[in-house]
């Protein structure tokens, strides 16, 4: 049975990807959100950081998806999830090549959480034959945990540390439905109606506050309570997207009300219906959740696009 994440958008209804199911989950196990297990919070496993670009000992880079340790049993995940049943060859060999020293001084990773330290794939239970195959293949040994509508269990090699070994062999139950999408709600993959859904909430709010300007940077921080632990490249992905988003909505949806300026990298609020009365029963309020409905279906169903079926979007201010 193919796995079906029963994950929904805390705005929109939809369905969150692969990956950012996987990252939300992770982030949520070591934070200890009510509905989930708290076994990897209670062995002090903390996330550290989201798509870090570091070097190994050739100098190779790396990107984990995400990296969580634990001080407590001297241990550190480097986990990396496929949604897919492909493996890099290339990739998992610059992995195989990390050393606790690589860690510490490049990751930043204390000496205590890396005694050791294992890489991870995290991939779904219907890609197993060909995942693990791509792991032996290498001769490596990272585990191999298989996500299935159930939960997490290990499908291939064992972890370097008990405690997870006797966590994931049976199998870490999971109620998919009960996995957080605020700690990383976007990310390169998500479609501009999804960044909208998550964004625009977010600019109303602003203006309910009777905020003048808005910087993206932080916007960004306002929607994504991770930022401090995500490196610089995925950071100025998601800052790509919230930009675009309001882009389209200055050009139709919100242009009477707000302008982008690129010298400030913000959305200027510069003529707020909400000025005289910030209130969300009033009439003025509702006309914004009109024009926030109709840019987000119209971001989803392609309505205005262009020939090549993209948006047009028009230059910064």
């Amino acid at each position: 049975m193919m796995l079906v994440f029963k994950l929904k958008m805390v705005m929109g209804g939809e369905f969150l990807s692969f990956n950012l199911t996987m990252l939300n989950l992770w982030i949520g196990l070591c934070r200890g959100v009510r509905g989930l297990p708290r076994d990897l919070k209670e062995l002090g496993y903390v996330d550290k950081w989201i798509e870090l670009k570091f070097a190994n000992q050739d100098l190779e880079a790396v990107c984990p998806d995400l990296m969580v340790a634990s001080e407590e049993v001297n241990h550190a995940l480097l986990l990396e999830f496929k949604s897919g049943a492909n493996t890099e060859p290339d990739q998992l060999r610059r992995y195989s090549r990390v050393t606790q020293n690589d860690l510490v001084v490049r990751a930043q990773i204390s000496r205590e959480a890396t005694h050791s330290h294992d890489v991870t794939i995290v991939g779904k239970s219907e890609h197993s034959k060909r995942l693990c195959i791509g792991i032996s293949d290498g001769g490596y040994q990272f585990p191999l945990l298989l996500a299935d509508e159930d939960g997490l269990v290990l499908g291939h090699n064992q972890f370097r540390v008990r405690q997870l070994n006797s966590l994931f062999s049976l199998r870490l139950q999971i109620d998919w439905s009960r996995v957080p999408s605020m700690f990383v709600p976007i990310d390169r993959d998500s479609e501009l109606w999804e960044v909208a859904e998550v964004v625009m909430p977010k600019v109303l709010g602003y203006m309910t506050e009777l905020r003048p300007l808005a910087r993206v940077g932080e916007i960004c921080q306002d929607i994504c309570n991770t930022w401090g632990i995500m490196d610089e490249p995925a950071r100025n992905e998601l800052r790509s997207k919230v930009r675009e988003v309001l882009r389209v909505a200055v050009r139709r949806h919100f242009k009477p009300y707000l302008r982008l300026v690129i010298s400030r990298d913000s959305v200027e609020i510069r003529n707020n219906p909400l000025d005289l009365q910030p209130d969300k029963r009033t009439a003025a309020y509702r006309r914004l959740r009109t024009a926030q409905r109709d840019l987000i279906e119209n971001l989803r169903t392609g309505h205005g696009a262009n020939s090549n079926g993209q948006l047009t979007l028009p230059h910064l201010e």
